[in-house]
């Protein structure tokens, strides 16, 4: 017996190794294909391989990560050719169908046809909970033939398995080894830890359970995997029951949940049982393995396969794991990592979660065949538990104990702080967790007032914690005495919101406007008292400022407490902002609604920048020596549903967020993409927020320097109240004047102008805003105004463009007025730059 592994990605290369691999006509061949590649390439290979080696068993599996020379390999395809020299292989397949007997009962018979059946090798694709007992049922008149193998592993959405030339799906593929001579060792490292208390199974049949401690076991499961919440088969599948026994620890792992919360488990759990949950962590059963290695070199085994978890991946550092198979001499472990491993446990045949199985075979005539590995194995699991759960065992141990003691001193606490989780200890008020359960039933003529001190936080500053906490209860005392009279049909409940922050809920028939001269009167009435505090004769006078938000059921009749209250306070604060005593929701409607409007801009543009729908338009711009195109200005828009969004309903929304960066990078990359292989020049309007962010300037500069003519294209600076660095502002455009690029100062004369600060720019062109150019044929005023304006920007020694022109009058006189360009619908109307 001889094995070797090839590891490739192509065709060629498969081909290349097997034209320099020895194959021996009378001997039989295993060969095992794990590969990272489509059914298809699968194939491919395995035709190459049946070429090469005609006498060979071909099976394999679809696999991310598999196993050769020892080393754990991603992505890659991995070949293992096994040469048997005594031994005789036979191949079977079978569709996995619902019924598991239906499945076995073509294949399982086949088996028993042949002589020295020492192991049997199985590769599975879509396996899932119901098909647990497959092996069990498959080798149901043989119990103890080895099986060793595994599920395969989706790759790029596609998973198979492989018999010769054929890939299949939810199929099951096997080799029988046999052989007079062929010896096999087998294991399955894994390591189970109890933890928790121990439940009694109350009623059990058949592999079934169906309640432990009277209640059904998903129960259980919900209530410590989840906190009650439902618990997912795949998250249940990790956490089996375990049952000590004389022998050692059994483990039932679950193999499914029904409809009643009883549960089914691979092994049989019987009524008295006593069982707790368990858990796995694979970088536990490292020391087994070194244990196992010791028996194997024994053995001297002439073939090594692991057949591992693929969950063993996250807990292990590199091949740790496989490494220790390197003392054995003359093997490598081979294989690869499945999703499920085939092991005999619990007294049958069964699929593993988090385990390392082993399948070592020799032909040698004496093989010194260590008897005693499982059973060592098993003895030193048992002895050696680690340290830190060891540690975790007793102290939950202890936690069982102190729990009496502590259910009586909760009981005490939970009483105390239940009183103070419902009142305010500054005012003693019930706070806004009673406030909530009250707007709960707030029905119609029920009437909120969130009331705030405004200038509380200056007399904490001023005056310190201590005055203000005294201020606070003389505030909430006064509100008490005061508010039957403000108030009338008294019926008003006073709850603490927060520091200086009152709520006050009444039910009334007033209108709103009469409740809000009542609040008005209150309000105007607090603020002209004294709340000097006592002990402190130096404070002349301190008084405070008084500011409500009033909403009423009736008004939103549908709004949660939460909502409630929220609006409440934005009408407040609104109130606050605009030097008024009381402001109601309702008078704020408009302004939600522009809220509203506003959020939905902002999804709009998220979606357009999600999805690459940033448009770039572009405007054309004439020259008027010449009365032809001079350059283009480049417009930023975008799509939404098959519809063009003009800037000025998403730009002032998304301004100083994300977004509007964004957006902005979308838009300069969509430009550069149709302008920089054509001949005319361009520009784009840059915001002070884009001129200010190193990540657009950095990208901007990219996008010239690919340019073979900087000078066609120009950066048009938005000369607005927003700029507040007018240094970082020419140094940015020094630079770009530097790389040839033309700098152009926009909407000039639109109500902010820092003359200054435009020549310190030193601009090539100066674009006059068109609220003044369009109504220069009807305004003589705006027409004056304009034409100084040119006469200015030829001191500045720039050029000039009127900008909205949108008839021949109005182009006329901005040429009379010595304007050297034109730009506005009469001449051309923005366009898809693409289209240009």
């Amino acid at each position: 017996m001889h094995s070797r592994s090839l590891i490739f990605q192509s065709i060629h290369e498969l081909n290349e190794h097997l034209e320099q691999t020895v194959i021996h006509r009378d001997a039989d061949y295993l060969v095992q294909l794990f590969a990272a590649c489509s059914a298809d390439q699968a194939k491919q290979y395995s035709s190459a391989l049946k070429s090469a080696i005609p006498n060979a068993v071909i099976v394999g599996a679809s696999a991310q990560f598999t196993i050769a020379q020892g080393r754990t390999l991603e992505k890659q395809c991995v070949v293992h050719i096994t040469q048997f020299d005594t031994s005789e292989l036979f191949a079977y397949h079978t569709p996995i169908m619902d019924d598991i007997v239906d499945t076995c009962s073509d294949i399982a018979p086949m088996y028993r046809r042949h002589k020295d059946r020492k192991a049997l090798i199985g590769f599975a694709d879509s396996i899932n909970a119901n098909d647990y007992p497959l092996f069990s049922q498959l080798t149901r008149n043989e119990p103890m033939l080895p099986i060793s193998g595994g599920v395969s592993h989706e790759v790029d959405g596609e998973s198979w398995v492989l018999l010769n030339q054929t890939t299949y799906q939810r199929h099951l593929v096997t080799v029988l080894l046999c052989g007079e001579q062929l010896s096999v060792e087998r294991q399955c490292f894994t390591e189970w830890h109890p933890i928790g208390r121990e439940f009694e199974v109350t009623e059990a049949e058949f592999g079934r359970v169906y309640s432990l401690d009277g209640q059904p076991p998903l129960h259980f499961y919900k209530k410590y995997l989840n906190q009650g919440h439902p618990v997912a088969y795949e998250v249940a599948r990790d956490f089996p029951l375990l049952k000590n026994t004389q022998s050692g620890q059994d483990t039932f792992i679950p193999t499914s949940i029904s409809a009643d919360g009883s549960m089914d488990f691979i092994g049989e759990l019987k009524q008295g049982d006593r069982v707790r949950f368990c858990y796995n962590h694979p970088s536990l059963t490292l020391n087994q393995v070194n244990g196992a290695v010791k028996q194997l070199k024994r053995f001297s085994p002439q073939a090594l396969f692991v057949y591992n978890c693929l969950s063993r991946l996250d807990f292990m550092e590199g091949d740790e794991e496989l490494e220790v198979f390197d003392d054995i001499e003359g093997v490598k472990a081979q294989g690869f990592f499945c999703m499920g491993e085939f092991f005999y446990t619990a007294g049958q045949h069964s699929i593993m979660h988090h385990s390392m199985t082993l399948l070592a075979l020799s032909e040698r005539e004496t093989p010194l065949i260590s008897q005693s590995l499982i059973s060592e194995q098993a003895q030193e699991k048992k002895e050696n538990l680690p340290p830190l759960f060891s540690l975790i065992k007793n102290a939950l141990d202890d936690v069982d104990t102190m729990q009496q003691q502590m259910e009586k001193r909760l009981k005490a606490q939970s009483d105390s702080l239940l009183a103070s989780y419902r009142i305010d200890p500054r005012t003693e008020l019930p706070n806004r967790t009673v406030l909530k359960q009250r707007l709960e039933q707030f029905t119609n003529n029920d009437h909120l007032i969130s009331v705030k001190v405004t200038n509380f936080p200056q007399v904490n500053e001023k005056y310190g914690y201590e005055i203000g906490d005294l201020l606070l209860k003389e505030l909430t005392a006064h509100i008490k005495q005061t508010i039957a009279q403000h108030v009338p049909n008294g019926g008003v409940s006073l709850y603490s919101l927060g520091i200086a922050e009152w709520a006050l809920v009444f039910n009334s028939q007033m209108s709103q406007e009469k409740i809000k001269e009542y609040f008005i009167g209150l309000a105007d009435y607090t603020e002209k008292i004294n709340f000097e505090p006592v002990g402190l004769p130096e404070m002349d006078y301190l008084s405070v400022s008084v500011r409500g938000g009033l909403i009423s059921r009736d008004n939103f009749p549908v709004d949660s407490p939460d909502e409630l209250l929220l609006k409440s306070i934005e009408s407040r604060r609104f109130a606050t902002k605009n030097h008024q005593f009381i402001v109601s929701a309702n008078e704020l409607r408009s302004e939600e609604r522009q809220r509203q409007e506003e959020f939905g801009w902002l999804n709009s543009v998220s979606r357009a920048v999600q999805r690459k729908n940033v448009v770039s338009y572009a405007q054309g711009v004439v020259s008027v020596e010449s009365n032809q195109l001079a350059f283009y200005e480049c417009l930023v828009r975008i799509e939404e549903e098959g519809k063009i969004i003009m800037p000025g309903q998403f730009l002032p929304v998304i301004e100083g967020t994300h977004l509007y960066a964004r957006l902005s990078h979308q838009m300069i990359k969509e430009t550069f993409r149709h302008m920089r292989n054509r001949t005319e020049s361009f520009s784009i309007n840059l915001s002070p927020q884009d001129m200010l962010s190193n990540r657009t300037m950095y990208l901007l500069e990219q996008e010239v320097a690919q340019l073979k003519d900087p000078s066609r294209f120009g950066v048009e600076v938005l000369e607005t109240e927003q700029i507040k660095d007018y240094n970082r502002m020419r140094e940015i455009c020094d630079h770009f004047r530097a790389m040839g690029v033309r700098i152009v100062v926009d909407d000039f004369g639109s109500g902010y102008s820092n003359i200054d600060e435009i020549i310190k720019l030193e601009p090539h062109i100066i674009k006059v805003d068109g609220s003044l150019v369009r109504n220069i044929d009807r305004d003589p005023k705006q027409r004056a105004i304009t034409e100084q304006l040119v006469n200015l920007c030829r001191v500045f020694n720039a050029q000039t463009v009127a900008e909205f022109v949108h008839n021949k009058q109005v182009a006329d006189i901005a040429t009379d007025m010595g304007f050297d360009f034109l730009q506005g619908f009469y001449f051309f109307e923005p366009k898809p730059t693409e289209l240009i």
